[in-house]
């Protein structure tokens, strides 16, 4: 699958693919509702993803994949940073065959992954909570991100049986000595917990210190840099309930988590068999090249509070977030966006998650629009409105632009045309008709 993927399902898109939902059809009569241009633009990506196939006489239906793509949780708005970011992260093309969900969650680790390398703040660092019944690709998942960040996800995905609260950083004999030194959690990327609900009281106490936002923690009177981006994989204590019941986790180390409930989530069912098949296609990849972004400071806080709050399913829930985390993920970002682009991916990328567990209103994409920013200077005063000007070379091109535009022609389609009307006005000149009469 090709860069471009299938991140950002817009409006024209999701529009196609329910139009040809049905059957083998004509896309002809979308013509009244999109540029022809644009739909299809949206039409050739749709082909290209496998979302939709091309049958007889011109007439199209979407593939099982594509109806997938509808029922998974969207934002419904377009999301900057499709293509640059697949090409920066080609792994992403193969972790969004399973859902839009799973390579949102790749994306947030590999952010994540680059403010713990680059130490960019000492707090407020995520980790991830994903959880699920069975044949969800939970574990496909973090051994998924794992490839990307690499790591060996035959070392870096642990089973809680085989782990003590010290073995996470010391492995000791039967009297207590120190047999090696493990350095999973300072020099790893990442690392993931299986079925954690299985972990014993000493494990998970250890797992609170990691899982606690901050950079660096104490253990055994010394002091350890957690590098690796923690993840923890589990089937739920309870079908319904808080969030902390379903997890078995505080209500303070969900704040500090990015919590993803794949209950929901519509995986195709051509692509079950398949996991493995796709696990070793990921695996063949080279791991990504960290890069420290250019601009580490902080995204506009006020601006990413006021959309996390509007995109909520209930005011006392902005509790539960941790607006430093989010805004951290923002920075990471920047190692494959412009900044801009990398606050409206991230917020997306988080809310989508957030959705996953019923926390969000159904209004979530649209507020993202609130996250551009705003014009500075003059061009923030209110213009007052004129009429166009019948005499103005602007007004006019800009009307020609738009009528071009709605026609489906190009700007090299329009220099042709261009350059043939001024050979007809000669040819008019030359013979006395006056232009109009020639046309």
């Amino acid at each position: 699958m090709a860069p471009g993927e299938t991140l950002g399902v817009d409006s024209d898109l999701r529009m196609l693919l329910e139009h040809c939902q049905e059957g083998f059809v004509p896309v002809i009569p979308l013509l009244s509702r999109c540029p022809k241009s644009r739909l299809y633009r949206r039409l050739r990506r749709a082909l290209r993803d496998g979302l939709i196939v091309k049958g007889a006489a011109g007439r199209y239906k979407t593939t099982e994949r594509g109806v997938a793509i509808l029922e998974t949780p969207e934002s419904g708005i377009p999301v900057p940073g499709d293509d640059v970011l697949v090409e920066a992260i080609p792994h992403l093309a193969i972790i969004g065959k399973i859902s839009r969900v799973h390579q949102a969650v790749a994306e947030l680790v590999a952010a994540a992954a680059v403010a713990r390398t680059f130490a960019l703040r000492d707090a407020h660092h995520p980790s991830f909570v994903v959880m699920g019944e069975r044949l969800r690709f939970k574990t496909w998942l973090a051994r998924a991100c794992c490839s990307i960040l690499g790591a060996d996800d035959r070392l870096a995905v642990l089973h809680p049986a085989a782990e003590t609260s010290g073995s996470m950083f010391k492995r000791r004999g039967s009297k207590g000595q120190v047999v090696s030194e493990r350095r999973l959690l300072t020099e790893s990327r990442i690392f993931a917990i299986d079925e954690f609900q299985r972990a014993q009281t000493k494990l998970r106490d250890i797992m609170v210190l990691v899982m606690h936002g901050q950079l660096s923690v104490p253990f055994e009177n010394e002091t350890a840099t957690i590098r690796a981006v923690p993840m923890v994989v589990l089937n739920p204590l309870a079908e319904s309930g808080s969030l902390s019941e379903r997890t078995g986790l505080d209500e303070a180390l969900l704040r500090r988590s990015v919590v993803v409930d794949l209950a929901k989530v519509t995986i195709p069912e051509a692509v079950l068999p398949h996991g493995d098949a796709m696990l070793d296609e990921l695996r063949r990849l080279p791991p990504i090249v960290l890069t420290a972004p250019g601009d580490a400071s902080d995204p506009p806080v006020d601006r990413l509070r006021d959309v996390l709050a509007r995109s909520l399913a209930s005011a006392d829930l902005m509790a539960d977030v941790d607006v430093g985390l989010v805004g951290l993920l923002a920075i990471g970002m920047r190692a494959f966006l412009p900044p801009e682009e990398a606050l409206k991916r991230t917020v997306h990328d988080y809310l989508l998650l957030l959705s996953t567990t019923g926390r969000t209103s159904d209004q979530w994409g649209e507020n993202l629009k609130l996250l551009d920013a705003p014009k500075s200077g003059l061009a923030a005063l209110e213009q007052p409105k004129r009429e166009p000007n019948p005499l103005s070379w602007n007004d006019n091109l800009r009307k020609l632009a738009q009528a071009l535009d709605a026609a489906g022609i190009g700007p090299g389609e329009s220099l042709s045309l261009l350059g043939g009307l001024k050979f007809l006005n000669a040819l008019a000149g030359e013979a006395g008709v006056p232009p109009k009469q020639a046309l």
